[in-house]
């Protein structure tokens, strides 16, 4: 009778053992898959996404643009200010205080986000060896259940031709403006005016 007792709570003991670990395989599957997916998108995204941890350095997953964006072939590891903000066009001082204000959001309360979040910068111009670019950032704390900033979450986008597109709109606005001044300053008045 025990014997047999035995054998079933073996059994038993067996069977929930193997529910576990089909369970445990099937959320692994789940979360390998997201993962997969998370990868897809920032292969895919047209934007530089990255991470940074407290020691101001890159996480391993990062979005392939940014490596074009930065003009580079890896990041993984490399600190914030050796890859962007050495190449930006920066003062001491103010390369001093972006620094500061990540420092006093990492690993700090996700409130201190709110209170530096101005401090880093939304626009840098930087020079990489191919040519200027004007960067335009975007920052996010990524905090943890308890509400401290374990990483900042970085987006650029490269908004040079953006900006040259409207630089050249502005130009072409106002030599229409002048053109309409012209025009509508008369014929008479206009003569006399080159005559001068």
């Amino acid at each position: 009778g025990a014997y047999v007792g035995f054998i079933r709570a073996s059994s038993l003991v067996d069977l929930a053992h193997q529910q576990q670990m089909d369970i445990v395989k099937c959320h692994n599957l789940e979360l390998d898959s997201k993962n997969a997916e998370i990868q897809a998108v920032l292969q895919n995204m047209k934007q530089g996404i990255c991470t940074l941890y407290p020691d101001l350095t890159l996480h391993g997953d990062y979005s392939s643009h940014l490596l074009s964006i930065l003009e580079t072939d890896h990041l993984a590891g490399l600190s914030i200010e050796d890859i962007l903000l050495k190449h930006a066009e920066l003062t001491s001082d103010q390369l001093d205080q972006i620094k500061a204000a990540m420092f006093a959001i990492l690993d700090q309360e996700d409130w201190l986000f709110d209170c530096n979040a101005h401090l880093l910068p939304s626009e840098l111009h930087v020079k990489f060896s191919s040519q200027l670019k004007i960067l335009e950032l975007h920052w996010s704390p990524i905090a943890d259940a308890s509400g401290v900033v374990e990483r900042l979450m970085l987006v650029v986008r490269d908004v040079s031709q953006v900006r040259l597109l409207q630089q050249q709109a502005q130009q072409h606005q106002h030599e229409l403006q002048l053109l309409g001044e012209i025009l509508n300053a008369g014929e008479q008045r206009f003569s006399d005016f080159m005559d001068e």
